[in-house]
């Protein structure tokens, strides 16, 4: 038997089954006209009614309200396809992003589910980019009712196949001494040994709160694989043993900015930091075409310096920033990669 996952969470969120108290809110939210015109199956106005009955309908582990800090800002199903909506007051943070994806692995852990379909408005650029970052990937165009509109609009359908939703969720490259892979929940205990032991002062920025910050299993979703910028890698030695971490920071303008690495301080001296980031910067750059990727150090940290002027990096600018790593603010270099740039043989 399948089984169902009533309560999710994510980094920020918190995903539930709707609840009859929640109707005032979700016809407060869905009310507002640029939320209500996207959705072709809700009528406008909406009505408290109308979330009570939506809400009488809804299946436990299928249908999920998404709560932030402040409340409740959306909701989204897997009922027949991937639906969702989010309150204006929402938008822009990436909510449905980090929501999507956490469904989607839940959808997929019944081994029965082979594919699920979506579809958003022609028009829509914001869900377009939603699906995307997904994985979901284009079918065709068609016309469709829209309730809220009274009208048939110009629709996209789109669809995320089970081996597409696997292949997001592995990464895998080789090199002559090492392997690189996608980090995994049982990671943590070992990325902690490393940083207890590691200078890591030295030789790692940002990317250090993110891998300690998180309690439970949402430790990892900052830094989780999904197929796009915007996670982490384990370094290991052939034998499989961990011994450093990189973490590329999520796509902006076509750039992928606080890019990091640190590896045990047993295994420096070997040219295994350089291997390792000059491989795994050939592979990003080319598999998310990025022109550019930032990374940030401390200016005195001469290790990381020298090792991103070897890959051609080169400064840009000097800022003052707040690190757990570091009791009181410091002076961090700004380094910029230009794709074409890269020097990644020895």
């Amino acid at each position: 038997m399948a089984r169902v996952f009533p309560f999710l969470r994510t980094q920020r969120l918190t995903l539930r089954p709707p609840k009859t108290t929640d109707a005032a809110v979700i016809a407060r939210e869905i009310g507002n006209y640029d939320v209500a015109r996207w959705l072709v199956s809700v009528p406008y106005p909406y009505h408290e009614r109308d979330a009570r009955s939506f809400i009488a309908e809804c299946e436990p582990g299928r249908i999920w309200v998404i709560e932030d800090d402040a409340g409740l800002c959306g909701a989204i199903d897997t009922r027949g396809e991937l639906g969702y909506w989010l309150a204006r007051r929402a938008w822009g943070k990436g909510y449905l992003t980090e929501a999507g994806d956490t469904v989607l692995d839940a959808y997929f852990e019944d081994r029965r589910h082979k594919s699920i379909v979506s579809g958003y408005m022609t028009e829509n650029a914001r869900s377009a980019s939603v699906l995307s970052k997904l994985g979901f990937e284009r079918v065709g165009t068609s016309l469709i009712g829209s309730v809220s509109l009274g009208q048939d609009v110009a629709s996209e359908a789109v669809r995320l196949s089970r081996s597409r939703w696997r292949e997001r969720r592995r990464y895998r490259l080789a090199t002559k001494r090492l392997r690189l892979r996608e980090l995994h929940d049982s990671d943590r205990n070992s990325i902690n040994r490393l940083l207890t032991k590691t200078n890591f002062v030295s030789a790692i920025p940002n990317a250090f709160q993110i891998l300690t910050g998180q309690a439970g299993r949402t430790w990892l979703d900052p830094v989780r694989y999904r197929g796009r910028p915007g996670f982490g890698t384990a370094i290991t030695t052939r034998t499989g043993r961990l011994v450093g971490v990189m973490v590329l920071g999520r796509e902006s303008d076509n750039s992928a900015t606080d890019f990091s690495i640190f590896i045990d301080e047993a295994y420096r001296g070997q040219g295994l930091m350089r291997e390792a980031a000059a491989a795994f910067l050939a592979d990003v750059t080319e598999r998310f075409d990025l022109e550019k990727v930032l990374s940030e150090y401390p200016v005195d940290a001469s290790a990381g310096r020298d090792l991103l002027q070897d890959l051609g990096f080169v400064p840009t600018r000097c800022n003052s920033t707040e690190t757990t790593e570091r009791l009181e603010p410091g002076a961090r270099v700004i380094y910029r990669l230009e794709r074409s740039n890269l020097r990644a043989d020895p």
